[in-house]
């Protein structure tokens, strides 16, 4: 769901799309099936099944002409467009006034568009911004960013340490961050508000008042699902998929290969920092049940030893090949073998939403869900979380759970 000035968007369960708010022709989206949507000022935009983009509604500054090309995702200012392109690009469309549509070179993971500026989360994690600069709205701070959000004349980002910051006109207190632990953030017209990480809500500038804030937690209870990525740290596609779990305030846990934990230890450490867990996937991917003793203690253990005190109590054999010698060194060693229940994996090769819509079809009360760091996953956890968000469902690292009650399905 996305709120603009004075309509709402939103993508029902069915892959249909509906607006309501103002009356315009901004309220009439066109039939096709989205993947993502943003609503502006009287115009909307929306990312196809296809990746390629479709806007509607008012197109005065040429705000409703979306260029050609694949995204992943985009964000709908007052009178502008921008989104990030497969390739990292990013391209802005509508009102260029004030230099807003002119987004710079480089490669991108995240964009927003504001009122006469945007700014981007840049692969290096810094933020970049370009446009109107009248209350400071381009003077990004320094430090890395997990999601970024451009209000009317300010913004607010979350840093990879969970602190937000806000830059920007502070006339009303909006810029004005609080202290503490943030999963996300969101930058309105004279204030802000973000989630904590404890799921409760924090709103300050205008009118900020205890009764404006609802006191419940947010999406904090229910049924449980364990989200799990074999063969990483993979130097793009896992810190992609990080922004996504952090965008929904989900944690997972990542069974690394030894060999790549110590070549992008940097990955390691964000996976670690955002609350993650990590736990052991054997150094170069063997299969367990054919090494020998020596073999076996030499690939476990080397990658125990590397991860140390981050490694959780679990360990999961590359192919799912387990025997009584490989339960019994984890039994001994104080670890459980871990498996799976759903797998996304068994689809490689497929479109992400075809891997989503399978992935969906699977997942239950206590599901186990299989995935490995490539782009198809990337998008697939997207669709799959925003199709599920509402539900209560609670992500947890699957080392913390109790010894699953139903035997784990492998691909046979």
């Amino acid at each position: 769901m996305s709120a603009g000035w004075s309509h709402t968007c939103a993508i029902t369960t069915g892959r249909s799309t509906v607006c309501w708010g103002n009356n315009g022709r901004w309220l009439e989206p066109p039939p096709e099936s989205f993947l993502a949507i943003s609503a502006g000022y009287r115009f909307s935009c929306g990312i196809e099944d296809d990746r390629t983009v479709a806007c509607w509604g008012r197109n005065y500054y040429g705000q409703a002409e979306a260029p050609e090309g694949m995204f992943t995702s985009i964000s709908a200012g007052l009178l502008h467009s921008c989104g990030v392109r497969t390739d990292g690009s990013v391209a802005c469309w509508g009102s260029d006034l004030f230099g807003q549509a002119d987004a710079p070179a480089g490669s991108f993971l995240e964009v927003s568009a504001g009122h006469r500026f945007s700014c981007g989360i840049r692969t290096d994690r810094t933020v970049d911004c370009w446009g109107n600069n009248h209350n400071g709205e381009t003077e990004a701070p320094e430090g890395m960013f997990t999601s970024i959000s451009a209000g009317l004349l300010h913004s607010c980002g979350v840093r990879t340490d969970g602190s937000v910051a806000c830059w920007g006109s502070d006339l009303f207190g909006q810029a004005d961050a609080p202290a503490g632990s943030f999963l996300e953030v969101s930058a309105g017209h004279r204030f802000s508000c973000g989630i904590r990480t404890d799921g409760t809500v924090s709103c300050w500038g205008l009118e900020n008042t205890p009764a404006s804030v609802p006191s419940a937690s947010v999406g904090r209870s229910g049924p449980v699902v364990y989200l799990t990525f074999d063969d990483g740290p993979h130097p793009v596609y896992t810190p992609l998929l990080l922004d996504v779990l952090s965008r929904y305030g989900v944690r997972a846990t990542f069974f690394v290969i030894g060999a790549r934990a110590e070549r992008y230890p940097d990955v390691i450490q964000r996976i670690v920092s955002e609350g993650h867990t990590l736990a052991n996937h054997t150094w170069s991917h063997e299969d367990l049940a054919t090494l020998t003793r020596a073999e076996f203690d030499e690939t476990v253990g080397r990658t125990q030893d590397l991860l140390g005190d981050h490694a959780a109590p679990c360990i999961r054999p590359p192919y799912g090949s387990t025997n009584e010698f490989t339960e019994g060194w984890a039994a001994a060693h104080g670890l459980r073998v871990v498996l799976w229940t759903a797998s996304a994996n068994a689809w490689a090769g497929l479109a992400a939403p075809t891997v989503a819509g399978r992935l969906l079809e699977g997942i239950t009360d206590g599901s186990i869900v299989l995935m490995h760091p490539n782009a198809e996953t990337v998008q697939a956890v997207e669709i799959v979380l925003d199709r599920l968000s509402g539900r209560g469902i609670k992500y947890e690292p699957v080392c913390e759970m109790a010894e699953p009650s139903l035997p784990p399905v492998l691909p046979g």
